[in-house]
């Protein structure tokens, strides 16, 4: 088995011998140079690859040209011997590593990714995920005229594309409580009114003494009527003086 291979597929193809771009022909070459290494070890008949390069049907002699395409792919592997692409009684299998594929090794740093936000180990979960965005070149198979390649693989690996570049959700560092008000009514509460009500009365009171500053006036007409919320127990206090006043009660010092 050869070192040194690298495929890039999350891009234009990109095929890659000890570090020199390997050349691949435009067209029906780079569909063969996709779907071995994606096939992931696995074989693939000379049928499945011929239904790739012509998917309205192949020609009389499609057999032939297939076989063709694998032997140029094969030359620009450097594989004279066919020990990277082998032919077996179920199809043509290409032998490389999975890690020489950049969607493989991008798949694995995201699921390791993954295991260490589930671990807490958020800083090195980020650099991870940063490291496997860095192997993305644009659109996978860019220049791959393959339909079906591109609808078996791309949506997959741009939803992981999409949930990687999302940053990690870090837990927020211990905080104090926010002190809540309570109501009146509580033990201990506050004697302040709140609510919708008592809020919306306060913004009305302050929109009309606004409007009158504006217009040179001390107080808004009607500002009797209409009056900043008061206190509850300024509220109870007015509420036990006109009970004097009806029963006739003189006030008590």
């Amino acid at each position: 088995m050869r070192q040194g291979l690298q495929f890039g597929l999350l891009g234009p193809l990109l095929v890659c011998r000890d570090g020199v771009e390997a050349p691949i022909p435009p067209g029906k070459q780079r569909v063969i140079a996709a779907a071995l290494p994606l096939s992931e070890g696995q074989a693939v008949t000379s049928d499945e690859l011929a239904e790739l390069l012509w998917p309205a049907g192949p020609p009389p002699s499609g057999r032939v040209t297939v076989q063709n395409y694998v032997k140029r792919f094969r030359r620009a592997l450097g594989d004279d011997d066919r020990t990277l692409i082998t032919l077996r009684s179920d199809g043509y299998v290409l032998r490389v590593p999975a890690e020489s594929l950049d969607a493989s090794r991008f798949e694995v740093m995201v699921a390791r990714a993954r295991e260490g936000l589930r671990a807490g180990q958020h800083a090195q979960a980020a650099a991870g995920l940063r490291e496997a965005l860095s192997l993305w070149r644009g659109r996978p198979l860019a220049d791959v005229p393959s339909d079906y390649l591109a609808m078996q693989h791309v949506p997959r690996l741009e939803e992981l594309r999409l949930q990687a570049g999302r940053r990690p959700a870090h837990r927020a560092g211990r905080r104090c409580p926010r002190r809540t008000r309570r109501s009146p009514s509580s033990p201990g509460g506050s004697s302040s009114p709140t609510g919708p009500a008592a809020t919306a009365a306060a913004r009305l009171f302050s929109a009309q003494v606004r409007r009158c500053r504006s217009r040179g006036r001390d107080r808004p007409p009607g500002a009797a009527r209409v009056r900043p919320p008061r206190s509850a127990g300024s509220a109870r206090r007015s509420t036990r003086q006109r009970s004097r006043q009806a029963r006739g009660t003189p006030r008590s010092s």
